[in-house]
């Protein structure tokens, strides 16, 4: 049983990479590096054609990555994320955000994200 399911994993990754490699989107995002075949799809997926978006901060609204800020008279107080917008594609940046973080050698990133 084990071989069977183990023979059926790997004819499913093989599909995944075969699928991930056609569109140039996807081929571009995995060369980022911790995007998997599998994340680049979702990322493409749920984002679509990037040309939809005028700017770099509509697609992290978009993503319910921006930060909540309230602003009243002189005070501004910037909290967590948003939130609002696609939950699939923030939880995949976020699992290759920290994929990225944990296995990188960047003192600096390391140093940041802690």
């Amino acid at each position: 049983m084990i071989e069977t399911l183990t023979d059926e994993i790997d004819r499913l990754e093989a599909a995944i990479e075969e699928r991930a490699g056609s569109p140039p989107e996807t081929q571009l995002l995995t060369t980022i590096p911790d995007v998997s075949y599998y994340s680049a799809l979702m990322i493409y997926a749920e984002v679509g054609e990037i040309e939809w978006f005028d700017r770099d901060k509509e697609v992290v609204s978009y993503a319910g990555l921006n930060p909540v800020i309230r602003e009243s008279g002189d005070s501004r107080i910037e909290g967590n994320i948003s939130k609002r917008g696609s939950r699939q594609l923030r939880w995949i940046l976020v699992q290759c955000a920290r994929t990225a973080v944990h296995t990188c050698k960047d003192k600096c990133l390391k140093q940041f994200y802690d």
